[in-house]
Formats: C-alpha cells, structure tokens, sequence
C-alpha cells in the first residue's frame, strides 16, 4: 500500500540522500588514497573490503528508509526486515573472518601466526617446542573454524529471529532457543578475533592501529544487531512509520560517523611495505582460504632464506 507523503519525509529524504552521499566520498577517498600509495596489495584489499561494509550498511539503511515513506504493507514489512537480518548477519560473519586474516597477513601468514600463538602459550619465549606448536595449531584451527561457521550460521539464525513471533508459542520457545545460540556463537565469534589479536601483537606495529580499527569495525556491527533490537524495546510505537522515518535515519547518520572513524585509522601509512599478491575485490570468500597469504619475506619464502649460512673456514675455531 503507497504511503502518504508527509513534510518531515521530504525533509528527511533530502537528509538522508546527503548523509548517504557523503559515506559513498569517504568511501571513495579511502579507495582513491590506497590505490596512490599501495604498501601492501593484500592488507589494503581486504581493509577496502571492510570500508565497503559501512558503503553498503548506509545503503541498506537508506533503503528501509524508503521502504517506510513509500510503503505501508505488514507482510512486504517483515519481508524487508527479514532481507536486512539476512544481509547484516553475513556482513558480519564475513567481517569478522576478514579482520582476522587481516591480523594473519600483517605477521606473515599462517606458519608463523602459529608460531606467535606457540610463543604466546610459552610466555614469550622463542623456544617453542613441538607440542606447543601442535597445541597453537590446534587453538588457531579452532578459532578459524569457529569463524568460518559464523559465516555460515549467522545470516540463517538471523532470519529466524525476524520471522519468529516473540509472543506466540510453540515458534516462542524456538525463538527463545535460537536466540540464546546467536547470542553464544556471537560471543564466540568476537573472542576468536580478540584472542588471535593478543596473540599476534607482539608483532603488530603500532602504526596498524590494529585495537582501532577492530573497535570501529565491531560498533557498527552492534549497530546493524544490537539497535534494532534496543530500538523495538524502549519505543512502545516502535513499528509506526513516523517513528521508523526517524530511526533509520538515525542509523545513516551514525553510520556516516563511524566510516569517517574508519578513515582515520586506516590510512595507508598505517600498513607496512610488504610484498603481498593483488586480490580482486570480489574475492570476498579468499580470506577463508588455509594457509592464510603473508608477506613474502616470512611465508612466502624458502625455508632456507631463513636459515642462517653456514660458517666460513676461516671463521671456524
């Protein structure tokens, strides 16, 4: 059914158009500064990748803002909330595995994130024995694994938490079960990536600003899941379109807020020279890949460049 057209729709359409505008320059100024100045081809694709996130939440956003000012239908209603939870819930699976192979291509790749897991178990000491390597492949597997799920599980579980009726039973003892496995698998997911950072930052630098980008990254995932949630919560008329109008073009402002944060704490400079291989931005799914591509001066090497030379004669005693 079309919607009646109001003043404040106007107003707001005309906001919201320029809001969105102006995360799509962010956007383009992320892109136009990496291509200048590619330090590591690999990194700065997938750092692209994770930009774009926020260019596509804004546009999901704007879209269900339209939705209400054009639209009054229930039905097609909790169809395009359906389609949003499906659409957040794989972003952020996907988000999530990508700023952890993020973490594993800054050190190196794969051996020798394992390596910093085995020497993070020992306390920081460089000799890892063999257990303790076969114990820090077995916890990086895990925490890959778990990722590699929530990809997969997340989007699912999120359709059926919208189309579930929280109030009716027997679908409210589901929804209730389903939820409380979200909320578990969620947890999971995010500490996964917290534990391989601690891991891994003996080796991070300090320009990567690898904690800052991580916190931006993650609030406009809470937003995208946790907001909506608050929202129908503390606003008794929640679902009325006036109110509607209004919340999704909060949730654009905001996410035009956290893309100019994303800008500033990944920068170019802030990825070291390495010698990565180039990866087509449509390559999404490359970051579930195992091994995990480092620079070319840890992985992608022989395993004698690593070796020291031997000794000359007349160095011998």
């Amino acid at each position: 059914m079309a919607a009646e057209w109001t003043t404040e729709s106007s107003v707001l359409l005309g906001v919201n158009t320029t809001l969105l505008l102006l995360i799509g320059a962010v956007f383009g100024l992320n892109v136009a500064r990496h291509r200048r100045q590619r330090h590591d081809a690999y990194s700065q694709t997938i750092m692209l990748r994770l930009a774009l996130t926020f260019l596509i939440t804004g546009g999901a956003y704007f879209l269900n803002f339209l939705w209400q000012i054009v639209y009054r239908s229930e039905t097609l209603t909790e169809i395009q909330e359906a389609v949003g939870h499906f659409i957040a819930g794989l972003l952020e699976g996907i988000v999530l595995l990508s700023f952890f192979a993020l973490l594993v291509v800054q050190v190196g790749g794969t051996t020798h994130a394992v390596r910093l897991f085995a020497q993070f178990a020992s306390n920081g000491s460089d000799d890892a024995s063999s257990t303790s390597l076969a114990s820090a492949q077995r916890h990086y597997n895990v925490y890959r694994r778990i990722l590699c799920l929530f990809v997969l599980a997340r989007p699912c579980m999120a359709v059926a938490l919208s189309l579930l009726h929280p109030e009716s039973n027997p679908t409210k003892a589901i929804r209730t079960v389903i939820a409380v496995g979200n909320l578990l698998f969620l947890i999971a997911a995010v500490m996964s990536v917290v534990r391989t950072l601690r891991r891994l930052r003996v080796e991070l630098p300090a320009s990567f600003h690898a904690e800052l980008k991580f916190i931006v990254v993650k609030t406009l995932l809470l937003l995208s899941v946790m907001q909506w949630t608050i929202y129908t919560y503390i606003d008794e008329d929640a679902r009325t379109p006036s109110h509607l109008e209004v919340y999704w073009s909060a949730c654009v402002l905001e996410v035009l807020l956290l893309s100019i944060a994303f800008y500033a704490v990944s920068a170019p400079a802030s990825f070291a020279i390495a010698d990565t291989p180039r990866a087509p931005w449509w390559r999404f799914w490359d970051v579930a890949e195992n091994p995990i591509r480092g620079s070319k001066s840890l992985d992608r090497l022989p395993e004698s460049e690593f070796s020291p030379a031997p000794a000359s004669p007349q160095h011998k005693v």
